[in-house]
């Protein structure tokens, strides 16, 4: 049987996986009771399991414009001849 984890573990284990873009609002409870957070890229209020903070979660709406961000004009599909030439594939 697991111990309880306790608020300075959890606070230790979230500040190791967060990169200062996440505030902690609400109160911790345990690692299964959701609680209030801010991204504080966006200012976006959501509630989220601990579980997830200490795995590393951001907030889903920066990830989601970081992501588009980075794809962005990358989205022309390649021919099989450029696809081939780029893995190293020899015919």
């Amino acid at each position: 049987m697991t111990r309880p984890r306790t608020y300075e573990w959890f606070i230790k284990k979230f500040n190791e996986n967060n990169k200062n873009n996440i505030e902690i609002i609400g109160d911790y409870k345990n690692m299964s009771t959701k609680l209030l957070v801010k991204c504080n890229r966006c200012g976006k209020e959501w509630m989220a399991h601990p579980q997830k903070l200490v795995k590393g979660d951001n907030c889903r709406e920066c990830a989601y414009k970081d992501r588009n961000k980075k794809h962005k004009g990358n989205n022309r599909k390649k021919t099989q001849d450029e696809f081939v030439t780029e893995i190293g594939i020899k015919k």
